[in-house]
Parts: structure tokens; C-alpha cells; sequence
């Protein structure tokens, strides 16, 4: 299937090859633009609607990361796959595109294989997203009476907070870095114990709203570290970040049991109940394994679904005064 294609590079005679790239693999439906601000300005029409990005990082005097920012600060284009395309893959130029909005990047000079197994993941993301629209859509039916099923161990894209992104957009990254830059990178994953319940009692709308408010509290529990944070379906999150010590990511995990306590009164006041939120062990690359970077993700959600809440349950009153639960243990 062809897409409709925006490609944002300051060189002419770049853009006259990515052209030519793109027609070889069957990719005809592309626009060409030379600034930042010409394709803002391009943006800013109402018609102008496209289903994937190419940007350049190294524009002047936008570069192609504050390009990706504004073109996330666009409602119609929050979702919108973006490839990033330059000659720097330095890891914090990598990291850098990702936390921008990024879903995908590739390195200069081109190569029509890797070029299509990016556009090819473009129009897989663009997919989910249109999946994702329409469980939203179905969750809303559902709890407006209608007779639609919620698929509980399937992800999908919460709105908030930004770092939020897709599994398929992490897995990029990490792929993208390798084993050996990723050597001071860590993922860890994180459960809602009584996710199954929360949504066989409460309905689909308010699930999400809870898992909603769950990625904000893990997202501020890491920190202003740089981090990525993505929900896998089943009550189940998982984030890539910095390494930390064992001291620090206790601290997150006293974060998380200290910011949904805070979360009591207004559920209370709600009708809802809490979510149970268990971190399991951090997992890091192996560097002397040829396991592919992706696997840490695995075994980080592996070790969140083992992560056992109720050992926590004496620690958490001796913080809260409540006989109450709130966080989970690493496991």
C-alpha cells in the first residue's frame, strides 16, 4: 500500500535522491520540502494530510528535532509515523530523535532495503494507531450500553504522558543502538496487579482512564531521567532508561507507592479503586550474548508479571498508616 509521504531535508540534491529511492520501491505519493519552516507553514493547511514523515536531523536553523516536536504539537499528526533521517548515529543524537516523537530512524547514504523495511514499520505503526482508534472507540460503545468486547491483553497508544510511545517504537531503539551502546541502558517493566478486576468491575472507559494515570505515575517515578515508556496490553508497561543502582530504583518504586496514595482521595471520591502497581526486576544487554538488545524488553516484562505484590503490603504501611496496598516489590 502506498502512503502519502512528507519529506523534510535542507539539501536539494538529497531530497532529488530520496526521490528516486523512494519511486524504486513503489513509494510515489511523497512531497519534498527544504526548511523546517516551509513544512510547517506546508502543515498548517487544513488538506495537507499525510501517513508518514521523513525529517532530516541536521537543519538549519530549525533542526529536525524541534520539527518533530512541533509536528507532535498537531493534533492530526501526533500519531503520525516519523523516520529520521540523517548521517550522525551518535546515541545521543539517537536518543535525542526518540524522545522527540520519533518512531524509526536511518542513516545516510540510503539503502532501498532498509528504506523499505523503515517505510514497511511506518505503515505498521500507522495501523496500530487506526486499531487503537478503534478500541477507543469501541471502549466509549461499550460504556455507552453497546455490546462491544474489550481486548484486556492487547496494547495500545495512552495519550499521556509524551514519553509514552509504542513496543514497536522501543524495539526500534533499541535495535537501532545495539548491544554495546546500550551498556548503560536499562528496562524494567511494571504490573497493575488487579488490572483483570479493575476492568471486569469498572468498564473499559475508566480502565483506560486508570492506565492512563498508572504511565504518569511510572513516568514521574523515573525521574527527568530520559526514558521511553510503552503499555504491552494486560495491565502491563514497560520502560527503557538510564541504568540506576539498586538504591535508585528503589526509590522509584517508593515514588510510585508514594504518588498513588496521593491518587486516594480522588478515587475514593469516584468509586474506584486503586491500581496495585508492581516493578519487577530491571534487565540490562548481555554483552558477551548474541541475544538481540530487544530481549531485555522480554525479560523486563517476564520479571513484571512474576513480581509479587503482597510482600510489599507490610513496608507500604509503615509508610501510609494504612492497612491499605498501594506498590509492588521488585520481583
Amino acid at each position: 500500500m502506498d502512503m502519502e509521504i512528507l519529506a523534510v531535508d535542507d539539501e536539494l540534491l538529497f531530497c532529488e535522491l530520496l526521490s528516486a529511492a523512494l519511486r524504486e520501491i513503489g513509494y510515489t505519493n511523497a512531497k519534498y520540502t527544504t526548511s523546517a519552516k516551509q513544512a510547517l507553514e506546508f502543515l498548517s493547511v487544513p488538506g495537507n494530510n499525510f501517513d508518514c514523515f521523513l525529517v532530516d536531523i541536521q537543519m538549519a536553523p530549525m533542526n529536525g528535532i524541534e520539527l518533530v516536536r512541533r509536528i507532535r504539537a498537531i493534533e492530526r499528526f501526533r500519531y503520525t509515523p516519523i523516520i529520521m533521517i540523517t548521517a550522525n548515529a551518535e546515541k545521543a543524537s539517537i536518543d535525542n530523535a526518540f524522545l522527540a516523537g520519533a518512531n524509526d530512524y536511518i542513516t545516510k547514504p540510503l539503502k532501498p532495503v532498509e528504506l523499505q523495511a523503515r517505510l514497511s514499520m511506518a505503515q505498521s505503526l500507522a495501523e496500530a494507531r487506526r486499531q487503537t482508534q478503534l478500541l477507543n472507540q469501541s471502549v466509549v460503545d461499550a460504556d455507552a450500553g453497546q455490546s462491544v468486547s474489550f481486548a484486556f491483553d492487547k496494547p495500545y497508544l495512552i495519550d499521556e504522558p509524551d514519553c509514552l510511545t509504542s513496543v514497536m517504537a522501543i524495539e526500534n531503539y533499541l535495535l537501532k543502538l545495539g548491544n554495546i551502546r546500550l551498556k548503560s541502558s536499562a528496562a524494567v517493566g511494571f504490573r497493575v496487579a488487579n488490572a483483570r478486576a479493575l476492568l471486569d468491575e469498572l468498564g473499559g472507559l475508566d480502565f483506560s482512564d486508570i492506565m492512563a494515570d498508572t504511565a504518569t505515575v511510572i513516568s514521574s517515578a523515573l525521574g527527568r531521567t530520559p526514558h521511553l515508556l510503552a503499555y504491552t496490553g494486560s495491565g502491563l508497561f514497560v520502560a527503557v532508561t538510564n541504568a540506576k543502582t539498586a538504591d535508585e530504583w528503589e526509590n522509584v518504586r517508593w515514588e510510585i507507592a508514594d504518588m498513588i496514595s496521593q491518587l486516594d482521595p480522588v478515587y475514593e471520591g469516584a468509586g474506584l479503586r486503586l491500581p496495585d502497581v508492581v516493578m519487577g526486576k530491571p534487565a540490562t544487554v548481555r554483552l558477551l550474548s548474541l541475544e538481540k538488545p530487544t530481549k531485555m524488553i522480554t525479560r523486563a516484562i517476564a520479571s513484571a508479571r512474576k513480581a509479587n505484590f503482597s510482600d510489599s503490603n507490610k513496608l507500604e504501611q509503615s509508610v501510609h498508616g494504612s492497612v491499605r496496598k498501594y506498590a509492588g516489590v521488585i520481583g
